[in-house]
């Protein structure tokens, strides 16, 4: 008797952390640790990502939901296997996704799932989307003045120096 169970770990495939800047492509990993399925037997997980501010499915920029699925055997009853969500996190700045996972035995993904692993609330499957940093207003002319306040003082201290040196020779 099998009673299958999976628990997993989502990050940001560029900092490694449970925190991803939400600027342009962002790829959250999602490592599916699972016990007790029959080896040799052929699965599939389905993952979907959440939006836990609304606690609904987030969609793509077209209306669809951001899911993936991959079928897998395993060799032995525990084990893992790693998933990829890649998606455009412009403007998801503030919110955290969760990722939802399902397992179903076979490839029919309409059937009652064997194992499924779906908390809102797990910290371990989620990704905080964090604003990229404000940009630099155009036009702010603080910086170029000082560079060029830095110059003039370099160039008055160059002929001072050139004018003490001509009168002690």
């Amino acid at each position: 008797v099998y009673f299958p169970g999976i628990h997993t770990t989502a990050i940001d495939s560029t900092s490694k952390s449970h925190k991803a800047t939400a600027s342009g492509t962002v790829t959250i990993l999602d490592i599916v640790d699972y016990t007790n399925l029959i080896p040799g037997q052929l699965y599939t997980v389905v993952g979907t990502l959440m939006d836990k501010e609304t606690n609904s499915v987030l969609l793509d920029k077209d209306g669809n939901p951001i899911t993936v699925s991959m079928t897998f055997t395993p060799e032995t009853a525990n084990g893992s296997v790693e998933m990829n969500f890649a998606f455009d996190a412009t403007g998801l700045g503030g919110h955290t996704v969760v990722v939802f996972e399902r397992v179903y035995l076979g490839t029919d993904t309409t059937v009652q799932p064997v194992a499924v692993h779906e908390d809102i609330n797990d910290a371990n499957q989620s990704v905080e989307l964090v604003a990229p940093p404000a940009a630099p207003k155009t036009g702010d002319t603080a910086a170029p003045m000082l560079v060029g306040m830095l110059l003039l003082a370099s160039a008055s201290g160059f002929v001072v120096l050139m004018r003490i040196k001509r009168h002690t020779h």
